[in-house]
């Protein structure tokens, strides 16, 4: 599916503030398993953190006054095996993207979002990685679960 990570940044006068975006990025799977077949539904969205470094000064200094921002991609999984189990994972990527801006966070929240959609790709590839580290721990999952029905 194409279509970017749009920011909706939330930024205040706080030392650090967060924003997210809205699901943009989906990706399906179908895993084979020994138990029967796995569809694994991955929904991605961004939170961008912010922090608003450096000073203000007067006159005709320059300013230190910065905004370092930092995305990470949130991953939500929802699968369902042939027996009708449903399982569910969120998964995060810490620091998928990282930037900074001159000036206040406050002002730079457009442009902050502009920068976050132009490194689409490389936020569904993020994406498509955790899906793929994902298959393992969901087929142990499956066979955890079958173990306990065997048990009783």
């Amino acid at each position: 599916m194409t279509g970017g990570f749009f920011a909706a940044l939330l930024v205040g006068s706080a030392a650090m503030t967060a924003g997210s975006t809205d699901i943009a990025h989906r990706h399906s799977a179908r895993i084979d398993h020994h138990r029967g077949a796995i569809d694994a539904q991955y929904s991605g969205r961004v939170g961008v953190v912010y922090k608003q470094v450096g000073a203000v000064t007067p006159g005709r200094v320059p300013s230190s006054l910065r905004c370092q921002w930092q995305a990470r991609l949130i991953v939500e999984r929802d699968a369902r095996h042939a027996s009708g189990a449903t399982m569910t994972r969120t998964m995060v990527r810490d620091r998928a993207l990282t930037g900074s801006r001159p000036g206040w966070c406050s002002g730079a929240k457009a442009a902050i979002a502009r920068d976050v959609a132009a490194h689409d790709a490389a936020l569904r590839a993020h994406l498509l990685a955790l899906a793929a580290d994902d298959h393992d721990v969901l087929t142990a999952e499956i066979d955890r679960l079958h173990d306990r029905s065997r048990r009783g």
